[in-house]
């Protein structure tokens, strides 16, 4: 009996993960939602005690499960609420605080970590700009939600990456929680015959944006590749299924940024196992723009004769990349992008405030570059740049500060990756990969304000955080050795 007490203890998230899937497919099937919000609610509340009494780690892997499985409940102003992923990690958080002021403990390897003051300078930044903003609720509201991200996503993250395997079942949760979501876009294509023209409907209501759910697709492949490597048997014929699926999924998502992250990272990773230094690749991509900068008068020539147009076919959706000219998401993109950049030198210090863009754009807008979709009446978008996203809101400082988490991420994961532990190298690759894929994903969009991607980016950098600590405190340990 105390063994199988003991097994369902250590299983707890995956029992109740699949006692809620069940019942989802039962209510599905017989078109009975009442039943299924009733055991949804249910679920929950049986959630939050498990969560309490028991282990609030299983309680932090049901909010991951729940993440891609959750929905936008919008606002008029400010950022919309997901739910119930953030109502869960809203409660977590506050379980946290209350059990930091009883027992007060603090690890100070973690506090002191570069990452982690990089992470909470550019929270005070928030603040900061928060109180200078041209919108002070709004921008209050957006740094409350990043206080969250943070709290859960980072923070107690790093409290339960004590082993290589937790990290790697973090992902392994949020991989079975967008199946559904998958499986009900793929069955969206089927009545709609696979049209483009509709794709940035088909991800609803889960995901807002075919965009948003293309970047959490391409994050999770190179997870999924290393799973199928070390698993055998049965196990790894799953994941091969899997990594088939996620790779029609994400073609069908026709998010181009996606397919073209994915392109980059494989060529990231020959120049990982190449050796090739990163001030060679920022050299290059430094050289590239340069280069573009130089040739932008015959560049613009060319895109202007490109007629191909996003949602008329995949050849077309490809070649349209470089349609500025009749391409109404490419010219718009740019749209908010000269905006921005207008707006940052209106404000090149503090910025207009977090989530502010949307409803302060609207005067920068040129005739030349708006299209069908523009709009004046702060209702739609972001700078579709996190980058540019971050000069417009959040100013230089802000701008920089984040340049610099994205840079020191990558540099400590490729440390990490020349570890001479081969678990620690695996792990290492993929979290580098899979934080690239993003971090390419921001030039075109801007996803900062979405649980979907943020706890994707932020526990990976939790990931590598952790590792980094771990590999100082065996060394610490060898040289303890050594010296007696």
């Amino acid at each position: 009996m105390d063994k199988v007490i003991s097994f369902i203890y250590r299983n707890l998230t995956f029992i109740i993960i699949l006692f809620f899937i069940v019942t989802l497919n039962f209510a599905m099937l017989y078109g009975n939602s009442l039943l299924f919000y009733g055991t949804f609610f249910g679920i929950l509340s049986s959630a939050l005690m498990l969560s309490l009494v028991l282990n609030k780690e299983v309680f932090y892997g049901i909010t991951i499960f729940f993440i891609p499985l959750s929905f936008s409940l919008a606002e008029n102003t400010g950022p919309s609420i997901s739910f119930p992923s953030e109502l869960f990690a809203a409660i977590l958080l506050l379980y946290l605080i209350f059990n930091f002021l009883i027992q007060g403990k603090i690890d100070l390897a973690i506090w002191k970590h570069p990452i982690t003051i990089l992470v909470l300078l550019d929270f005070f930044w928030m603040l900061v700009t928060s109180c200078t903003s041209s919108m002070p609720m709004v921008s209050f509201k957006r740094t409350i939600i990043k206080l969250l991200y943070i709290g859960i996503y980072y923070f107690f993250s790093l409290h339960v990456f004590n082993s290589h395997t937790k990290i790697k079942k973090v992902y392994a949760l949020y991989i079975l929680g967008i199946l559904y979501p998958i499986i009900n876009t793929f069955i969206f294509h089927y009545n709609y015959n696979f049209n483009i023209a509709i794709s940035y409907k088909m991800t609803l209501p889960f995901y807002n944006d075919h965009t948003i759910y293309g970047a959490c697709l391409a994050f999770l492949i190179p997870f999924i590749l290393l799973f199928v490597f070390e698993n055998k048997g049965l196990a790894k014929y799953f994941w091969i299924f899997l990594l088939g699926v996620f790779i029609i999924a994400t073609f069908l998502s026709f998010s181009r940024a996606s397919w073209l992250s994915l392109v980059i990272i494989f060529l990231f990773y020959l120049g990982i196992r190449l050796r090739i230094k990163m001030y060679v690749v920022a050299l290059f991509f430094l050289g590239i723009t340069l280069i573009g900068y130089l040739s932008y008068d015959s560049l613009r020539f060319k895109f202007r004769d490109n007629k191909s147009v996003s949602n008329k076919g995949v050849g077309q959706h490809i070649e349209s990349m470089g349609n500025i000219n009749s391409d109404a998401s490419n010219t718009e993109r740019l749209n908010r992008w000269y905006c921005a950049w207008k707006m940052f030198l209106d404000k090149p210090v503090f910025g207009f405030g977090p989530g502010t863009y949307q409803f302060n754009y609207g005067p920068y807008q040129i005739k030349e570059l708006t299209t069908r979709i523009s709009t004046y009446k702060g209702d739609r978008g972001n700078a579709h740049s996190d980058y540019l996203g971050y000069l417009s809101e959040n100013g230089l400082v802000g701008f920089i500060i984040y340049l610099s988490l994205i840079y020191y991420s990558i540099k400590l994961g490729l440390l990490n990756f020349y570890s001479k532990i081969y678990e620690v190298k695996k792990l290492s690759l993929v979290l580098v990969l899979s934080l690239t894929t993003y971090f390419i994903h921001g030039i075109f969009n801007s996803f900062l304000d979405i649980d979907k991607t943020m706890m994707l980016v932020l526990c990976a950098m939790a990931g590598i955080v952790a590792i980094d600590i771990n590999n100082k405190q065996l060394t610490s340990q060898n040289d303890i050795l050594l010296n007696k």
